[in-house]
């Protein structure tokens, strides 16, 4: 019973005021009595309901900060009972709590349903040793570490399957509710559900910086990055409060000096300060934003912020990285042409190819992968956009594009081939080229097509060759721009802001992110982005559906009407119950239902943002 009465305190405080308030307003009008008699009666209750907000006031003022909704309701119940008003005294502090209590319950429903759609986390895993196999905290796996996934399971950290099959579902990250089929090589993401098999996975990333763990420090993080409308309304409550506050001195101070009824135009006064509570707006502007971030990180889009999320309505450009973003990223070789012996050929460029984490070398050497032989070279050196250098015995070698063989003083002749070209040398020797291609992803034209019905330009930046380009280009119907390394990539985008543009810019590579950072609002792909891309964006599509690109405009849209509709009500409400209290013909009961239910439905129409679905 005492865990109860401790657990429900400011419930049931809630209950016996309003019964107590009942109470008292009933032998008020049946009972003729001193009125010093309900002042026994409503004082005590007021100070049981009230203490929390007084409290609060009186350490406020020590701190300076005078003007905040404790100080406004403790000096407007206050008043109440100076002049009088007992029952509308307690009735303040009873409706400002009951305010507080659905503020309290709505925020802490919408925080823990995001939490519990966020936390995807597994806390432990089965590590493989040796022949055993230990249940252990998913913290304590290291990189390289082998762990069992039972059928039913939640894969604990991101790795890649050594051993075994299944279907995993990828929900809880992506929201796409079809399985995914997996098998050796394949990656795995930490939060997905092995469903069907046993499947052994080597660690590749610690638990910590995991998908999972991820996703929920990016939530947890989001509103650090706050909206224009969220540091509005913060200046706004700075600067409206006082402003409010002095119209009701001067209403409860000037007009009484000249027709004498003071205890009149106090009590409008008094009204007016519960009138001018900003609490409506103060906490549901977040709360919008939050539940919309919230929300849509269960859906596959990760939002670092409100800030993004608004700034996304307000864009004109879109420009979009080619090479596993418009396209699948999964590249395969076309075409060999080599004057040596092709195992010597393969053996060179696989092993020079096998250093670099870009989806062509990786194509290259997924295909000649027997032939990689990390001890044949030396000195390996990326130039980024370009190619690759290393040294081999007492030569040199060059892979990469045509301009950077020419510019390292190799003769050759440019290759007409619709694909990716890497030409291949050994000092000023000449061996060869392959041609690698990509293909489109399925929703690339349907995106595109969406972005320019919304009005939208778009444009495609690559560092392909013009064949290539202009194949996509074609199939897109976009302006683009070919053989660009990641500075061209940048001018481009300065140059479009510098114009007066709002830009986007979407991308996935290492090589993106200097845009990536440089664009009004920027968005990677999370699930085969390289990390460098995950970081610097401001909006991740989990499982690189390019689609949700439209699907966040559209959700930048909701979000902001609902914040707009909840600025207009409250301000429009409250001015219209202002003036009216302000001539006299509405009492202090109406100031007080209008501030604690218009915060009540401001709330209620940001948290409809929890069950916002995207297209």
């Amino acid at each position: 019973m005492k865990d109860f009465l401790l657990k429900n305190k400011d419930n049931i405080v809630l209950v016996f005021t309003g019964i107590m308030l009942a109470v008292g307003m009933i032998l008020e009008n049946v009972l003729d009595i001193n009125k010093y008699i309900f002042l026994a009666i409503y004082l005590p209750i007021y100070l049981i309901c009230g203490q929390k907000a007084l409290i609060k006031a009186a350490r406020n003022i020590f701190h300076g900060e005078l003007l905040d909704e404790n100080f406004l309701m403790s000096i407007a119940s206050i008043g109440a009972f100076i002049i009088g008003q007992y029952s509308e005294a307690v009735a303040v502090m009873l409706f400002y709590n009951i305010g507080e209590y659905f503020q309290k319950k709505a925020v802490n429903k919408s925080r823990k349903a995001i939490k519990k759609a966020v936390d995807i986390r597994e806390k432990f895993a089965n590590k493989k040793d040796g022949e055993n196999i230990l249940k252990v905290p998913s913290k304590e796996l290291e990189i390289g570490d082998t762990i069992v996934v039972y059928a039913g399971e939640k894969i604990a950290v991101d790795g890649v399957i050594l051993k075994g099959s299944s279907a995993v579902n990828m929900s809880a990250l992506t929201g796409e509710s079809l399985p995914v089929d997996v098998t050796v090589g394949d990656k795995v993401l930490s939060g997905t559900i092995n469903i069907n098999g046993v499947i052994e996975v080597q660690v590749e990333k610690l638990e910590k910086e995991s998908t999972a763990a991820k996703i929920v420090e990016l939530i947890e993080n989001a509103s650090i990055n706050k909206s224009k409308s969220e540091t509005f309304i913060t200046k706004f409550a700075k600067v409206y409060t006082p402003f409010v506050v002095v119209v009701a001195l001067i209403v409860g101070l000037i007009p009484p000096i000249f027709d004498g009824l003071w205890q009149v135009w106090i009590y409008r006064a008094l009204s007016l300060l519960v009138i001018s509570c900003p609490c409506a707006i103060v906490i549901s502007v977040p709360l919008a934003f939050f539940s919309a971030i919230g929300n849509v990180s269960k859906q596959g889009i990760l939002i670092k912020g409100g800030g993004y999320l608004e700034k996304l309505r307000e864009i004109d450009t879109f420009v979009f990285d080619k090479t596993g973003t418009l396209t699948k990223g999964d590249f395969f070789v076309t075409k060999v042409n080599t004057t040596t012996s092709k195992d010597n050929f393969f053996r060179i460029l696989a092993s020079l190819e096998s250093y670099s984490n870009h989806p062509i070398s990786k194509a290259i050497t997924s295909e000649y992968s027997s032939y990689i032989d990390k001890n044949l070279l030396k000195n390996v050196e990326e130039v980024s956009g370009k190619g690759i250098t290393a040294n081999i015995n007492n030569s040199k070698i060059y892979a990469g594009k045509y301009e950077f063989l020419l510019e390292n003083g190799v003769l050759l002749e440019k290759v007409n081939e619709v694909g990716s070209v890497v030409y291949l040398a050994e000092d000023y020797n000449y061996l060869g080229y392959v041609v690698v291609k990509d293909e489109l992803k399925e929703s690339a034209i349907s995106t595109i097509n969406n972005l320019k019905k919304l009005g939208k330009d778009v444009l495609m930046l690559t560092g392909d060759n013009e064949q290539v380009m202009s194949e996509i280009k074609e199939k897109l119907d976009i302006n683009a721009y070919c053989n660009l390394l990641p500075s061209d990539k940048l001018k481009h985008v300065e140059n479009l802001i510098n114009s007066g543009k709002k830009v986007c810019y979407v991308g996935d590579g290492i090589n993106d992110a200097p845009v990536l950072k440089r664009a009004d609002v920027s968005i990677a792909m999370g699930n085969n982005g390289q990390d460098i891309a995950v970081d610097s964006a401001d909006i991740v599509l989990l499982n690189d559906d390019i689609s949700k690109v439209v699907s966040s405009i559209d959700l930048s849209k909701n979000t902001n009407k609902i914040v707009l509709e909840n600025i207009i009500f409250s301000l429009l409400s409250k001015l219209i119950v202002f003036i009216l209290t302000s001539i006299g013909i509405t009492s202090m009961w109406l100031a007080i239902f209008s501030d604690v239910g218009v915060m009540i439905l401001c709330i209620l129409n940001s948290v409809r943002l929890l069950n916002y679905k995207i297209k």
